[in-house]
């Protein structure tokens, strides 16, 4: 493919990029403006964009057909993920990977990338003292940790939907990047005026769809590879793997302690929320995104002019049960093309989980699963917009996909029962992962963990010691 010799002298000094990241990589935010957009690095130590053949070649990124949509989203951003911003990328061939294919498929490692590579998530209360301070101090220094990778500011809604070129970019720590990307896919379009935004609605990539949890599936892994990279270079810690918080039937936050994710702290009358206490490393950050003051529901990550810190109100402490979960895990179709017409039954494993119905008789007061655990925190756990900013998020999630592995192990789907039409934009079984470069499918996720380089310590849930595949 043909490439600028002004971009290919920029390229060739390009050296260590991060596997996938959402939004775009800052060798190629120069491109972004241009008619080629082409993002097509050359890995360290060869002389080809993408390594040439063997190794990746840089192609036209292939759109699955979105379906129709009304004309007022045509211009949002992240639809045919990610053409607003590139057209041409890294395809990589074999194991290879990444943004330059200068990396390995999750599970793999090697400069062949033909050597398995598994990392072992573990219950984090069964982490020693000094585990746990580690994984503290892992989550601290990944706010300082620069990712090669640059976000562009939303602080109002002029300069996206469509992209005013050139765009503003910025660079990002990891923390902020995760924290942005997680925002970005299920922010709305950022429609003029508050008028439009009522009468058009929401267009969430991430949530509330068939596609909720590979998404978050993926997202995790991302973050997962900076923060093992990160393990091994400061402690020598190999093969770390995100930890998770087993939250079925449990009476309080069993995490939120100092030596771990955070303790409560004081009350703040001003913004009416609970901090985290002062002798957690956490009780300074600040939320990265978050819900504008002014009630706005069509707003990007920096609407919100004052961001708070971390914080976390605790609406209930009726967290998940067993019963809940084995009713969950019952459900063997994950996606029913009639499901919505009859939430009352909650008839799919996606619904179940992400938790918009749950078991008939239980209350819809705080919603079930992954929402009902995101809605007892609350704080700011409550919203997408600010959810990825408080360290119990990655632990929740990891959680999360434990579950989802369980259905794995115990059904072991085709990928067809992943539907590839019929469903919202952007979400079916060979679209692109919106907020994710370089560009990858939700069908690549949707398989075991184990085939994505993960094992879990332990297959049993809760109290009970449900083991999820009886």
């Amino acid at each position: 493919p043909r490439v600028g010799m002004s971009l290919l002298v920029l390229l060739a000094r390009l050296s260590n990029l991060p596997s996938t990241l959402a939004m775009i990589p800052r060798v190629c935010t120069h491109n972004v403006s241009t008619t080629d957009r082409i993002c097509c690095p050359i890995p360290t130590g060869f002389s080809e964009p993408c390594g040439g053949q063997g190794r990746g070649t840089c192609e036209s990124i292939h759109i699955h057909q979105e379906g129709s949509l009304i004309s007022p989203f045509r211009h949002d951003d992240r639809v045919a993920w990610p053409t607003t911003f590139i057209k041409k990328s890294c395809k990589c061939q074999k194991r290879f990977f990444g943004v330059d294919c200068g990396d390995c498929w999750y599970g793999w490692a090697g400069k062949h990338c033909d050597q398995r590579h598994i990392l072992v998530r573990r219950n984090v209360l069964s982490l020693n003292k000094e585990e746990r301070n580690k994984f503290v101090q892992l989550l601290v220094k990944a706010r300082h940790m620069d990712t090669g990778f640059d976000y562009f500011i939303e602080a109002d809604n002029r300069r996206s939907d469509p992209l005013v070129r050139p765009p503003k970019f910025r660079r990002a720590d990891l923390h902020y990047y995760m924290a942005f990307v997680h925002r970005y896919a299920s922010r709305s379009t950022l429609f003029n005026t508050n008028a439009q935004c009522k009468r058009y609605g929401y267009l969430d990539f991430n949530h509330d769809t068939v596609g909720f949890l590979m998404w978050h599936r993926a997202f995790l892994l991302v973050w997962e590879r900076f923060l093992s990279r990160l393990a091994e270079k400061e402690y020598g810690w190999v093969r770390f793997g995100i930890p998770y918080w087993d939250w079925i039937d449990a009476k309080k936050c069993e995490v939120c302690t100092n030596d771990l994710v955070g303790a409560s702290g004081e009350y703040d009358a001003v913004n009416g929320v609970v901090l985290l206490d002062k002798k957690s490393p956490f009780h300074h950050w600040t939320e990265y995104c978050g819900e504008p003051k002014t009630g706005a529901k069509c707003a990007g990550c920096h609407a919100r002019k004052h961001f708070l810190k971390i914080n976390r109100n605790y609406t209930i402490t009726q967290f998940p049960t067993t019963q809940d979960l084995r009713f969950t895990l019952e459900a063997e179709d994950w996606y029913i093309p009639s499901e919505r017409t009859n939430l009352t039954g909650c008839p799919s494993f996606h619904l179940r989980l992400e938790g918009f119905c749950g078991r008939p008789g239980e209350s819809k007061k705080h919603l079930f699963m992954h929402n009902k655990v995101h809605n007892m925190v609350d704080g700011s756990m409550c919203c997408s917009s600010s959810a990825a900013n408080d360290p119990i998020f990655i632990l929740h999630h990891s959680q999360i996909d434990r579950m989802v592995d369980c259905y794995f192990h115990k059904y072991m789907p085709r990928v067809t029962k992943f539907p590839s039409n019929g469903i919202g934009p952007g979400t079916c079984r060979e679209c692109n992962l919106v907020g994710l470069v370089p560009p990858v499918r939700y069908v690549e996720f949707f398989t075991k963990m184990h085939d994505l380089g993960i094992k879990y310590d332990s297959k049993k849930f809760g109290h009970e010691g449900f083991h999820c595949e009886s």
